[in-house]
């Protein structure tokens, strides 16, 4: 649930850095949004990733209970 928040939120930050450098013109606010675009880039593969292999996790569970019953 943490990842999922830091995600949601790095997303809706860099939404806004974007539409506030769109709007104003200020070089400082690209570098901000760069900034948030390496953060969040990297996040969401890593939470792809972390989200893949709980999945594994949830099916060898089921296998596991399978084998004892």
């Amino acid at each position: 649930l943490v990842h999922l928040i830091v995600t949601v939120t790095f997303a809706i930050l860099t939404m806004m850095s974007i539409i506030a450098s769109i709007m104003i013109s200020n070089p400082m606010l690209l570098v901000l949004t760069l900034l948030f675009l390496v953060l969040l880039v990297p996040y969401i593969m890593h939470y792809y990733t972390l989200e893949n292999e709980v999945q594994k996790m949830y099916t060898q569970y089921d296998e596991i209970l399978k084998h004892l019953s």
